[in-house]
């Protein structure tokens, strides 16, 4: 698995953890929805584009389009689904959309810091 699933997957973990210490369990239920359905839409889209980019496949996987035009239906879906139904809290399932956004946050930090102690002064030549 790579770094930025993982990121992903912690920031959903810890948000759950935190909110189920705080004793909202409806908040906390809204937040892995959302986080799991933001986390799925992220793992279709990296896996479309590095589909695309495969220039050894003569053409995409036949079920790349299809995931691509469900993606945001479905993360539209999810919100309104919550929104009438009023089971779990909106404002997690909104938030927990947001993990991808939070996990590339981190993986950016851990970027930047990894450039200061490694004494990289700038990023690598491309060989062209």
């Amino acid at each position: 698995m790579e770094r930025l699933p993982r990121w992903m997957v912690g920031v959903a973990v810890a948000g759950m953890l935190t909110a189920l210490a705080s004793g909202h369990t409806r908040w906390a239920l809204g937040f892995g929805t959302g986080s799991c359905v933001a986390i799925l839409a992220y793992r279709w889209l990296h896996r479309a584009i590095a589909a695309a980019l495969d220039a050894s496949l003569g053409r995409t996987p036949s079920g790349t389009m299809t995931k691509l035009l469900i993606r945001y239906p479905l993360l539209v879906g999810v919100v309104a689904f919550f929104y009438w139904t009023g089971w779990l809290s909106l404002s997690a399932v909104i938030a927990g959309l947001f993990v991808p956004l939070a996990g590339v946050l981190i993986e950016c930090v851990v970027l930047v810091g990894s450039s200061f102690f490694t004494g990289a002064s700038r990023p690598p030549q491309i060989a062209s």
